[in-house]
């Protein structure tokens, strides 16, 4: 009877440790972890500087796009600095169905780092700008181009209404 008792005992404190094999639950829904101030500017992963505007935007993505959220930076308008820990598909369709060109929803699980002032921001998007293989990195002219457009901006606003045009930076 006492064996029996010390097994129930350490059934209960296993199951409260594990939490009884139970999975982590999925989002319910589309969106981010933490609430943003938009637009929002997403910079790394090689060379992606973008603009969102709204969390719409931020998380409909499709197979092809390339997007791999958890190499990116957020920004938002408020400075905040956030990065992307997980990144949860919801009702992704097959890519062997249409090549990866349906769109679909993910939920972000985001995590604050610090609010960043607008030096800071300046140096997040150089060291993009820099990063080998990054779209501004083809010649030192195109670099030096991106870098003195990207010094130009004085304002938290100004840098990420300037991120919409990033494409042209070079030219």
């Amino acid at each position: 009877m006492g064996l029996f008792r010390n097994l129930r005992k350490f059934g209960a404190v296993v199951a409260l440790l594990t939490g009884c094999g139970s999975k982590p639950q999925a989002p319910a829904k589309p969106g981010t972890s933490i609430e943003l101030r938009y637009p929002v500017v997403l910079a790394g992963g090689g060379s992606t500087i973008a603009v969102r505007d709204s969390e719409l935007n931020l998380t409909t993505t499709t197979g092809a796009s390339g997007l791999n959220y958890t190499e990116l930076q957020i920004i938002d308008s408020a400075g905040g600095l956030y990065t992307v820990r997980k990144t949860t598909s919801l009702d992704r369709p097959h890519s062997w169905q249409d090549l990866g060109t349906s769109q679909y929803r993910v939920h972000l699980e985001l995590r604050r780092i610090r609010n960043v002032d607008v030096e800071q921001f300046r140096q997040i998007l150089l060291e993009v700008v820099r990063a080998p293989g990054s779209a501004w990195n083809f010649s030192p002219e195109a670099q030096a181009k991106a870098a003195a457009r990207i010094q130009g901006f004085d304002t938290l606003a100004g840098l990420i209404a300037g991120c919409g045009n990033s494409w042209g930076w070079s030219r």
